[in-house]
């Protein structure tokens, strides 16, 4: 069930990137690297625990960075954290 809640959040992900036009292209890219990094371990196993660990931290400290100017986005990267971290990350 994780995976799918996950899997829901870098959708939700890919839309805010899709959508905002205000994001410096960056931020923009960085987030897009994330979104790919952490996509790309959906079908992987034990080989993917480090990669979803750094991305993890990534995406807290995304959210910590964005939570003032793009509060819906932050909220988002703090969701896809949580579900790493309920993952066994």
């Amino acid at each position: 069930m994780p995976e799918k809640k996950l899997r829901d959040s870098l959708i939700e992900l890919r839309t805010q990137l899709d959508k905002r036009e205000d994001l410096d292209d960056e931020a923009r890219q960085m987030l897009a690297e994330l979104h790919d990094r952490i996509e790309s371990t959906l079908e992987m196993t034990e080989e993917a625990a480090p990669v979803r660990a750094e991305a993890a931290t990534t995406a807290t400290s995304a959210s910590a960075e964005f939570a003032a100017s793009y509060p819906r986005l932050s909220a988002t990267l703090e969701q896809i954290a949580e579900v790493l971290s309920g993952m066994g990350i």
